[in-house]
């Protein structure tokens, strides 16, 4: 068994995939989650699958081990460990974790993660996101929002799209000639913008849910909320908190990727700029400024090719002078997704038959994605608003007929929607009536280790290709929340 691409981090609470599956230690607890493949060419029997260790000492993992009866031949089971980054330093760290089937040796996987560090100076009213080669400092000048309808604060805080922003990327050191070092020699310093505009605001949620004094989150910020024409929303109206959070989640990474959007997955304007500015022989680059304005020609929704206009300009400052370029131009997503068809029961008893939720992404090319693809999960959502999320998994495992074969599948159990009754201290009559099914697929950074940076650097994950969530340029509505399937539960 083998972990083919980078394990990616999700974070718990919302369920959702941070900008490319980087950590970041703003975010406490994220679930360290993996892709672990069978490529042996046979069924594999009994396996374990543990976490060893991690090089970071400031990162502590809460230990588990995966029982598989059984993993087909090429399945990729997704499994996960709760750990806590508050303490961790930025930069690549090695995690060691162990696959063990029934009378073969065991299996040791090294595979390294990414770790930032994203801090907010409420003087300067600028983030850092800080990683071994350098620092990309960040202010947010501009967002779109509604001061009547959205108050971005603890209390209240909204979904808000960028629209201007002053960014400098700061090497560690200096460099000479015409190129710097890609950051973690893999990602665009685009993604790192894209890290803290979306920790900026999922942690405003995440501190919201906890209440003061409890949020498992580490950077805060005010934006410089404008009288534009488009506003935000707030995804609050008819929903039960748990939902609340699990919908802002997703909101806010599918705003925050508008950045990628505009910014392009082929080359960032870092480089775009270095290329255009050529230096002379011994000519030290101390720091890269991009000032980028986005225009939004429609609203950004997950799986679609919207357009953004982008306007941006670059500076680089050496030891001698410095240089500019100029960007116009209008980006389209390319995370794209032609259908999505979910297959859920029209009705079902409770306690007796199954609740299963299959799901197929449809390319643009016709054909679907598959197994370690997409990180899939379905919020459901009883009449009562108890609220569950269940992941969906393409690994030919129990509730799933046959693994890579594009067919997402999970089962909410009836035991633990008892439990949860239970715990919430609800009656369990409510278990009875309508229940909705949200489905949510963001697609898995598939760069390998031997690719070329530059190469690995166009391979981008946790973008949004699927969404029951959408953000609206229409200020009289809520963020609209369209059930994929609805389940009538009956005794």
């Amino acid at each position: 068994m083998s972990i083919l691409n980078r394990p990616f981090s999700i974070e718990p609470l919302t369920g959702v995939m941070l900008p490319d599956g980087i950590f970041d230690t703003a975010i406490f607890e994220q679930q360290i989650t993996a892709y672990y493949t069978n490529n042996s060419g046979s069924i594999l029997n009994d396996v374990d699958i543990y976490f060893e260790g991690v090089s970071d000492l400031g990162i502590t993992v809460s230990p588990k081990t995966f029982n598989f009866p059984i993993i087909p031949s090429g399945a990729s089971v997704k499994v996960s460990w709760l750990g806590n980054f508050q303490n961790a330093s930025p930069g690549k760290k090695n995690v060691s974790i162990i696959a063990k089937s029934n009378a073969m040796e065991l299996k040791r996987e090294i595979k390294q993660i990414f770790v930032t560090r994203t801090s907010y100076d409420s003087t300067t009213q600028l983030y850092s996101c800080e990683v071994p080669e350098g620092t990309l400092q960040m202010r947010i000048v501009d967002v779109m929002s509604d001061k009547k309808h959205c108050k971005n604060n603890k209390k209240s805080p909204s979904i808000l799209l960028p629209v201007k922003l002053e960014m400098t990327m700061m090497p560690n050191p200096g460099y000479e000639g015409q190129f710097g070092d890609l950051p973690f020699q893999d990602p665009w310093w685009k993604i790192f913008a894209w890290i803290v505009f979306a920790l900026a605001t999922i942690g405003a949620f995440i501190a919201a849910y906890f209440g003061e004094g409890k949020a498992s989150v580490g950077v805060e910020g005010e934006f410089d909320e404008t009288t534009g024409t488009v506003s935000c929303c707030s995804p609050s109206d008819g929903l039960s908190v748990p939902e609340r959070i699990t919908v802002a989640g997703v909101l806010s990474t599918i705003a925050s990727a508008a950045i990628v959007v505009g910014c392009a997955d082929d080359k960032d304007p870092w480089r775009r700029g270095q290329e255009a500015t050529p230096v002379k022989p011994g000519e030290i680059t101390l720091s890269e400024n991009v000032i980028i304005h986005l225009t939004y020609l429609e609203a950004p929704s997950a799986g679609k090719a919207y357009p953004v206009e982008i306007d941006w300009n670059y500076t680089r400052i050496t030891n001698l002078t410095s240089y500019q370029f100029h960007v116009h131009e209008i980006r389209n997503n390319i995370h794209t997704l032609k259908e999505l068809i979910v297959d859920a029961p029209v009705s079902l008893k409770a306690f007796n038959d199954q609740f299963i939720i299959r799901s197929q992404f449809i390319k643009e090319n016709n054909k679907a994605f598959k197994g370690n693809e997409l990180h899939v999960f379905a919020l459901i959502v009883s009449s009562t608003k108890v609220s569950f999320i269940v992941p969906l998994l393409d690994d030919g495992i129990q509730y799933d007929k046959y693994a890579n074969d594009g067919v997402y599948t999970g089962c909410l159990e009836w035991r633990t929607v008892y439990a949860k009754y239970k715990q919430e201290e609800k009656d369990d009559s409510g278990i009875y009536g309508y229940w909705n099914v949200f489905i949510y697929a963001q697609d898995t950074n598939n760069a390998t280790t031997d690719m070329d940076p530059l190469e690995a650097a166009t391979h981008i994950g946790g973008m949004m290709i699927a969404s029951a969530s959408e953000l609206t340029f229409d200020d009289t509505l809520p963020c609209p929340l369209k059930a994929n399937a609805t389940v009538l539960v009956t005794p």
